[in-house]
């Protein structure tokens, strides 16, 4: 009603004006509500769009007329159809068709009987398969080459499983109990001193072996911070400076090498500066070697490097 159309060119009023233009009389502003509504766009989107439009027309007047509106209008509908003809021409031909309410009314009244009766129809299993064009990779016990040959010496040898002989059977595990803190950990052996320490392995209370990505992650931050922290105290060298910062002039910046791909050797063209989280949030950036006379490095090397990054996404290396 009367309402809606006034809201909806109050709508379009503010929208036009916080991108900084203004309509020319009240025609227009009716014209941009009309032009919102028969295309299913929102005041903001339609302001934006025609900002664009307005900026590639190369209009120098931020005033909008009824003329360019219309032109605006004609240029939407234009791009409208261009991108629907691609979507069929993508989909093989095969286009979308809209059905209003009165279709779906007429489909429900006309298929609908109460007094039939529900039909069950068996369900065949086979259709529930899952079909797909894309070959499947064969599992390692499915290949030819993988499979144990029955030829072989070692598959026909006699007396399969038969022990031949053991070895440490009798060994004495005097003073060592099995729930003792100096139990045997790793293995035993008949001596003593520091040796039989060694051989048994950690206590109960160390977990060996037993590293986590969090410890190890922790580990590598606490090593960049200490690495700065040494540069700045003993040094007098400012290395506080995170790996994305834009800097005109040398800064001094420590990270750790990495390479832009998990498989393959580092080289020059592949090398990249993690930082560390207190000073770069664990960001990498791109490393520029090629002004260097030489270099050596190697990844997960922790290193401090005196250079330039203009863009924030390079550092080049003097």
């Amino acid at each position: 009603g009367k309402r809606e159309d006034a809201m909806a060119v109050e709508g379009a009023m503010g929208a036009f004006q916080a991108q900084g233009m203004q309509f020319k009389d009240a025609a227009c502003e009716k014209i941009a509500a009309n032009v919102a509504t028969t295309l299913g766009m929102g005041a903001v989107e339609l302001a934006e769009e025609y900002e664009v439009f307005h900026i590639n027309k190369g209009e120098n007047s931020n005033v909008v007329t009824a003329d360019l509106l219309e032109l605006f209008r004609a240029h939407l509908q234009a791009e409208k159809a261009k991108t629907q003809k691609t979507r069929i021409a993508k989909s093989g031909g095969k286009s979308w068709h809209t059905y209003s309410k009165q279709d779906l009314d007429d489909v429900v009244i006309t298929s609908f009987n109460p007094k039939a009766k529900a039909v069950e129809r068996p369900v065949e299993k086979e259709n529930f398969a899952i079909r797909s064009t894309i070959p499947r990779r064969k599992r390692p016990s499915e290949l030819e080459e993988l499979q144990p040959s029955k030829k072989s010496s070692f598959a026909q040898r006699p007396q399969k499983g038969t022990v031949f002989s053991s070895l440490a059977v009798s060994i004495n595990h005097q003073g060592l109990e099995k729930d003792s803190e100096n139990a045997p950990r790793a293995a035993t052996h008949p001596m003593k001193g520091g040796l039989l320490n060694y051989i048994k392995g950690p206590s109960s209370k160390v977990n060996f072996m037993f590293d986590t990505l969090e410890n190890k992650a922790k580990l590598l931050e606490e090593r960049m911070v200490r690495f700065v922290d040494i540069l700045e105290k003993e040094y007098d060298i400012p290395a506080a400076n995170a790996t994305y910062s834009i800097a005109n002039e040398p800064v001094v910046v420590v990270g750790r090498v990495c390479s832009d791909s998990s498989e393959g050797r580092i080289n020059e063209a592949s090398i990249l500066l993690e930082g560390s989280m207190r000073h770069s949030k664990g960001l990498r950036v791109r490393l520029d070697t090629s002004r260097l006379k030489s270099l050596s490095l190697f990844p997960g090397q922790v290193i401090a490097v005196e250079g330039l990054n203009p863009s924030g996404h390079c550092i080049t290396a003097l």
